[in-house]
């Protein structure tokens, strides 16, 4: 996954661990390639809360809205990833935080 999102134009700002079982990662990319991060986590079995997938929604709705007033702006997002049981795959929930960079 993080081939991908570097080939979308994203990179990682922060990451880190928040304890034994959770990781937090914050990174930008810009604002164009929304859609493409948004079906990116979903397609990796990343699970968003209803709060999250509602944000991310409406951030790719403003995107289509803006056109081309769109190109050149960055956003932000921080993801949590927790690891369930010992041996199964990771998932994820979105801290919900999303903010523009400038």
């Amino acid at each position: 996954m993080s081939n991908a999102l570097a080939a979308l134009g994203a990179f990682v700002l922060r990451q880190g661990a928040v304890s034994e079982h959770c990781a937090e990662i914050d990174f930008e990319f810009p604002r164009v390639h929304a859609m493409d991060v948004y079906c990116l986590l979903v397609a990796n079995g990343i699970e968003l809360s209803q709060e999250a997938h509602q944000q991310l929604a409406d951030l790719c709705h403003c995107t289509q809205e803006l056109g081309g007033e769109a190109e050149g702006t960055l956003v932000r997002i921080n993801v949590s990833v927790y690891a369930r049981a010992e041996g199964e795959s990771f998932l994820g929930a979105p801290a919900g935080k999303l903010s523009e960079a400038a």
